[in-house]
């Protein structure tokens, strides 16, 4: 288990502890501020990284921090019932706010189409740059029918206050806003003081609960300049700005006591602790006043997400070596070793945490290779240098970095320990020289759509899956994109006639099975010809289809749709 795991487990443990001793529920107050007290400590120490887990960590005194925490919490607001029940289904933060790192994010909240999106609160002045979308919208009103609409889009200007949403399966953050068109949901404002509360006014106490939900249900407050952290505040204390509350009132839910921890658990809470819900032997306690007990703790958190063997395989279960992230300067590691070289990731790495879905640990080995020089890029081109695969890899850019003679496949090992021991050319000699081969079943299954998951390894052969996999040599198997790309063939001009006509446009295999195209098939792709860009994209989004390519990459996508029946 790694420090990430241990912290969602501490999360999940709290919120519902919270619950159980919560005094808008009959808790006892001084226990529950003993457990606020001691999840601020424990959060100090995770946001600091000051640790790599818990369990490393027995012989450290948190006794000081625990001390000024509960000092802290003396006059505190605390939030109501209803924001820790509805904190509890939230596994990551749901929020992120920062500031925009260029110019090129949209505010995607744009406006309504019944007030012809002149409603939106985006701030505008003279340099204020704007890009349109065309959406389609469904008649549920008699003031508009069914059809395209074109939308202005406002920029997001670098360096703005911004705030996106987390996308539950690949856990980045997207479907950015400016601070002023923010809606603060309800998971946020429950947190606050009532608005008869004088404390409501306060900006100083409205700071104070939400640094208290940084990590929980949002994060990047802490990276936030102060000036802009006070825009957050205001913006937040102003009732006007709030989102609508769930039509049906959140009920509470019956806790008799502490949820129990998993079979498996040992050891009994140390003196002075508290429950935090009455129950009796067995049920998860948080520490007390006298300081956080990190050694029960973690043994608590390892036996919950099974990371800690049982006593009879000790003797044959060897302990598993950790991955440890190479820093330059520490070591034989050196600063500016991967200047110049160029970087794609691909698959995900639980090795080395953070984050979590499709996105599970790459933002962290992304901040590696960058601290030693290197450039990262999000798609693999005749510039890429190399593609450092993970697990579960995309089929995709596999592909593409094996048909680009100038890359090189390595894996995190490979290049962390090149990293560690300043030998990174001999890593990527080695590297190339091995031709690393992928497990073909282990590819990634992509992203899940309305119509299945959109990974290439679904819509290809069984001959272009063994190549990407590198069990197969001699002429490469374009993957669809990347044949479709083909250069087209010049126009030639007509004898006798002053007109251009194009050669029949050769057909991408790309190892992708297809049917011959019969009468019907060829009539429907003659209509689909005729449609707009952005008509071909919604079509294909609603049948949960990839929109990216040219007009002719959609049609041809939607054709072949169509003769899978699936339109």
């Amino acid at each position: 288990a790694n420090l990430d795991s241990e912290w969602k487990v501490i999360k999940s443990y709290y919120r519902v502890t919270c619950l159980a001793s919560h005094p808008d529920k009959g808790g006892d107050a001084a226990t529950f501020r003993k457990v606020r007290s001691s999840f601020e400590t424990l959060r100090g120490m995770f946001e600091k990284r000051a640790l790599d887990s818990f369990q490393e960590s027995q012989a450290r005194s948190t006794k000081a921090d625990f001390q000024r925490n509960w000092d802290a919490s003396k006059d505190s607001y605390t939030p109501s019932y209803g924001f820790y029940e509805a904190a509890a289904e939230v596994e990551v933060p749901f929020y992120k706010v920062e500031l925009a790192k260029s110019d090129r994010s949209a505010c995607m909240k744009y406006g309504t189409l019944t007030q012809k999106f002149k409603d939106k609160k985006c701030p505008i002045d003279g340099d204020t740059k704007f890009k349109t979308t065309t959406k389609y919208y469904k008649s549920r009103e008699k003031t508009h029918g069914d059809g395209f609409v074109t939308i202005s889009m406002t920029l997001i200007k670098k360096g703005m206050v911004r705030i996106g949403m987390v996308d539950d399966q690949t856990f980045t953050y997207g479907r950015w806003c400016h601070l002023e068109c923010w809606r603060v949901p309800y998971k946020v404002w429950a947190a606050l003081p009532g608005q008869e509360d004088p404390r409501s006014k306060d900006p100083a106490v409205i700071d104070l609960l939400l640094r208290g939900m940084n990590e929980v249900l949002l994060t990047g407050i802490f990276e936030l300049p102060d000036e802009d952290r006070m825009r957050l505040v205001r913006h937040v204390m102003d009732p006007s700005n709030w989102a609508r509350a769930p039509k049906k009132e959140l009920m509470p839910k019956p806790f008799a006591e502490a949820p129990a921890p998993p079979s498996g658990a040992r050891g009994d809470a140390p003196a002075g602790t508290s429950g935090g819900g009455g129950g009796g032997g067995g049920s998860f306690a948080l520490p007390g006043i006298d300081g956080v007990d990190v050694k029960g703790l973690a043994s608590k958190i390892l036996a919950a997400v099974g990371g800690g063997p049982s006593p009879e395989s000790q003797a044959v279960v060897p302990k598993k070596e950790k991955f440890k992230i190479p820093v330059p300067g520490q070591g034989l590691a050196k600063a500016g070793c991967m200047d110049g070289l160029t970087c794609v990731l691909t698959g995900i790495f639980p090795e080395v945490g953070g984050g979590g879905g499709l996105n599970l640990g790459k933002d962290r080995t992304k901040k590696m290779v960058e601290s030693f020089g290197g450039r990262v890029t999000s798609a693999v081109s005749g510039k890429t240098d190399l593609l450092i695969v993970g697990k579960e890899p995309g089929m995709s850019k596999v592909t593409k970095a094996r048909n680009q003679p100038k890359c090189t496949l390595i894996d995190l090992k490979q290049l962390a320990d090149g990293l560690a021991e300043n030998t990174v050319p001999l890593a990527i000699e080695k590297a190339r020289a091995t031709d690393m081969k992928i497990d073909p079943d282990a590819f990634s299954a992509g992203y899940a759509l309305k119509g299945g998951f959109n990974s290439l390894a679904y819509r290809s052969s069984q001959e272009a899956i063994d190549f990407a996999a590198g069990l197969t040599a001699g002429t490469p198997a374009l993957a669809p994109k990347e044949a479709a790309k083909k250069k087209k063939p010049a126009a030639k001009k007509a004898k006798g006639k002053g007109k251009a006509t194009a050669e029949p446009k050769a057909k991408a295999s790309g190892g992708v099975k297809r049917k011959a195209e019969g009468p019907a098939e060829g009539a429907a792709a003659a209509d689909l010809t005729k449609k707009k860009v952005v008509e071909l994209k919604d079509m294909l989004k609603m049948r949960g289809l990839p929109t990216h390519g040219k007009k002719a990459e959609l049609v041809q996508r939607l054709s072949e749709a169509a003769s899978c029946n699936f339109l």
